[in-house]
């Protein structure tokens, strides 16, 4: 039995610097196989690139200052007996390869037989600068204090990224992305799972079917596309954030940025946003909340609330109510106000001086009634709509308001 063993573990050798191997049984169905492989002279300045390709299992790769590589492939076999679990190992084989012409340690998997018996664990020691491709068929993959260029694939699992610094892609097909504290351009992506980032500076851009979006203490521009997932924005400093979410709903909480909002059936909910906001959904509502610049928003079947606008406003819905109060900012030139319901009722609170030229309408209804103002408006009153028309000081800020079959109610504070 030593006889195949070493054989197996001789067809790695010449291909790495092995520095110790070890297979052992564990109980009367597992068996574990752990291989280990030392560089001792890979620099850690951002030539060599660490690949791995058709590998099945979890990965993990750690960052540490200066130069070398540590590699463990740890795998842990079902068999019936010690004969099988080291024909399956045989069968599975894992190469190692230093290519020093061409800067690269390679991890390739070189046979794929009775894969469902291997459990995988690859943890691998590299030079913080050091660039990394790792093509998995399965597994989770978890790296840390790494900077270069990451390239990440994996057919199943999740993905943990900590402290990393550089162009990152990520893939996995059914499983979470998490990256904390990592500088750089990122794109994510994910089919059923969610994404988390927080507490990181960079170009952001994630796409996910069938999961959540939650982005936290970032600083830089966003573009993220769901299907079937909410969208949670809290603390970015940037100049643009663009959503794109269909079957979902967007959130946003102290934002130093633009933000480009369209939905399909999902509401939208913004509060403490600081530069200019264009939103609509298809159908929901949407709620604004201290926006310190232009509010666009529209939906075509839901309500409209906003309360402390600070900068002009376009509000429309096809069939809902519309609520809105204007706040007044010295610092921003346009106050116009423009809103509009196809089928619903209007209240706007304007600032009492704020020098507005009011034109207001109501259709479908001619009575006195359908208009309430606390600004004096001259009315004008016709078979199936009402129109009253007003002015504070020199009315240099355009005030429109039109709804259909609902009241129309000007307030000043």
């Amino acid at each position: 039995m030593k006889r195949i063993i070493i054989l197996f573990l001789s067809l790695m050798i010449g291909f790495s610097q092995k520095t110790s191997d070890r297979f052992k049984q564990e109980n009367s169905n597992s068996y574990r196989s752990a291989v280990e492989y030392t560089f001792d002279d890979i620099p850690d300045n951002g030539s060599y690139t660490c690949t791995l390709s058709g590998v099945h299992g979890n990965i993990s790769i750690y960052g540490h200052p200066g130069s070398g590589v540590h590699l463990i492939i740890d795998r842990q076999v079902r068999a019936m007996d010690n004969k099988n679990a080291i024909n399956i190992l045989e069968r599975n084989q894992i190469q190692v390869f230093h290519i020093s012409d061409d800067k690269v340690v390679a991890i390739k998997r070189m046979g794929y037989k009775y894969e469902n018996k291997i459990q995988s664990h690859f943890i691998i020691h590299l030079p913080i600068n050091t660039n990394i491709t790792a093509e998995s068929r399965g597994g989770d993959i978890n790296i840390r204090e790494i900077r270069g260029r990451i390239e990440l694939r994996t057919k199943g699992g999740d993905i943990e990224l900590k402290q990393l610094s550089g162009k990152i892609t990520a893939n996995t097909g059914g499983g979470d992305i998490q990256v904390d504290q990592s500088d750089g351009v990122l794109n994510l992506h994910t089919s059923g799972g969610d994404i988390n980032i927080s507490q990181s500076n960079g170009e952001f851009d994630t796409s996910i079917y069938g999961g959540d979006l939650s982005l936290v203490q970032l600083k830089g521009n966003i573009n993220a596309s769901l299907i079937g997932g909410n969208i949670n924005l809290k603390s970015i400093d940037g100049d643009t954030v663009t959503c794109n979410i269909s079957g979902g709903d967007l959130i946003a909480q102290t934002l130093n940025a633009s933000l480009i909002g369209q939905i399909k059936g999902g509401d939208i909910d913004l509060k403490n946003i600081r530069g200019s906001i264009d939103v609509n959904t298809s159908g929901g509502d949407i709620k604004l909340e201290d926006i310190y610049g232009s509010a666009t928003c529209s939906t075509s079947s839901g309500e409209i609330q906003g309360n402390n606008l600070f900068g002009a406003i376009k509000a429309f819905t096809t069939r809902g109510n519309i609520e809105v109060e204007k706040a007044y900012d010295s610092s921003l030139k346009d106050h116009s106000i423009n809103v509009e319901t196809s089928d619903g009722e209007i209240t706007i609170v304007i600032p009492d001086g704020l020098p507005v030229t009011i034109d207001a309408e109501v259709m479908g209804m001619s009575s006195r009634d359908a208009i309430t103002s606390d600004i004096p408006l001259v009315e004008k009153v016709f078979s199936n709509r009402i129109y009253g028309s007003g002015i504070i000081k020199n009315g240099v800020v355009p005030c429109s308001i039109k709804a259909s079959n609902g009241h129309i109610t000007i307030k000043k504070y």
